[in-house]
């Protein structure tokens, strides 16, 4: 019992490990890339989703498997889809 305990405990820190590797290696990246953009207020925007999406897929094919992320890929898309719907034009249209 105590045995599954500590193994359960130490998959949860590897998993938070992987999360915080795999999220700051992507957020760097999208944050360049942001930077590189204009206006410069897309940066936060490049830095912060698709970092903390790629993360979550990751963890979920390696916990859930293919089929569950697909969807949950899919769910984020019509998201993504949604909130740019939801914005207003950009002044000079």
């Amino acid at each position: 019992m105590a045995d599954r305990q500590a193994s359960e405990a130490s998959y949860g820190v590897t998993q938070l490990l992987i999360r915080f590797i795999v999220g700051g290696a992507v957020v760097s990246l999208l944050a360049a890339l942001g930077d590189a953009v204009k206006p410069k207020s897309f940066a936060g925007l490049f830095a912060a989703a698709p970092s903390v999406a790629m993360a979550t897929l990751g963890l979920t094919i390696m916990t859930e498997g293919k089929l569950f992320a697909a969807v949950e890929a899919r769910s984020m898309i019509f998201g993504a889809i949604a909130c740019f719907c939801m914005q207003p034009p950009p002044f000079g249209w």
